[in-house]
Formats: structure tokens, sequence, C-alpha cells
């Protein structure tokens, strides 16, 4: 859904005019060279569930840290510490995602190719860690947890850029 200032809160159609029901109609596909009208597209759809998981997760590790040490995940001050800056980096991303989906669509390929680029990188990056480091059972669960979202991520993205270029 978009926000537009005429129309309010809802999908919007190429000319901006609404259903007889007074809702505005959804426009699918790409945008007509000087629209700026927003696109519903299957990468703004991505964004749009990428933002509440990266805000949830941002938020937990940013205000609830400590969950993680009482389950023995996270054990010193610095990993602690570690994990609310790394959660005020990832309300940064929700923020960046939730953005993107009004972005036009060129923009939003390029957001979306970077954020390919990064899920791709941490999938390998736990997918490796998962292979070859020593862990305890409860730490290797949560790193797998944590790399099912990444790669999860990853096929959405790979998935949504995939119609992008099949569109283009």
């Amino acid at each position: 859904f978009f926000f537009s200032p005429r129309t309010g809160w809802g999908p919007v159609d190429p000319l901006g005019k609404s259903t007889s029901l007074g809702l505005p109609l959804l426009r699918r596909g790409r945008a007509r060279v000087g629209s700026t009208m927003p696109v519903f597209t299957r990468l703004s759809g991505v964004f749009s569930v990428h933002r509440f998981i990266a805000g949830g997760f941002g938020l937990f590790l940013l205000v609830v840290p400590q969950v993680l040490v009482i389950a023995e995940y996270v054990s010193t001050f610095g990993e602690n510490f570690a994990l609310q800056s790394w959660g005020c980096f990832i309300l940064g991303v929700a923020m960046i995602v939730n953005s993107a989906r009004a972005f036009p669509p060129p923009a939003q390929r390029a957001v979306g190719q970077a954020l390919f680029t990064t899920m791709a990188l941490l999938t390998g990056l736990y997918a490796y860690k998962l292979a070859t480091a020593e862990m305890t059972p409860e730490y290797r669960a949560g790193v797998w947890a944590t790399g099912s979202v990444f790669a999860a991520l990853l096929v959405a993205y790979g998935w949504a850029l995939a119609e992008t270029v099949k569109g283009a």
C-alpha cells in the first residue's frame, strides 16, 4: 500500500482514480516514463516484509539483548554492547527498506541488488561457520536460526529481482 495525499493510504492506479467504492485501484507492473506514481512490484512486497523482520529484530537486539545473555548465547559485556549497536544498524536497514517501497523502479532494483548481495554474503558466512566452527549445541541453534533468516531473504530478493529483469 502507498500513501497519496489525494487518496490516502491504499494501492494506487496509474491515473490516481478510485474504484466505485472510493478505494484506489491497484497498479501492478512498470511505471510509465515520467510517472511519479508508486508501483506495486514483487520487490516492493519483499521490502514490505523485510521492514518488519528487520524492525522487530533490531528493536529486540537494542532493547532486550539480556534475553540472549540469559539463554547463554552472549556472555560478556562486549558481546551485549555489540548486539545493541548491531540492533541500531538493523533498525536503519528497516527504515531504508520501508522507504524503498516508494522509490522509482530503478532505485528499487539498486537497493534490492545491494540487499541481495548482502544476504548472499551473510548466508555464505553463516553456512561456513556452521560447517567449520566448534560451538555448543545451543549456540549452533542460534547461528542456524539467524542464518536461515538471511537465506530466506536471499531467496526472496533473488525471486523479486528475477521479476524486474524479466519485466525490464
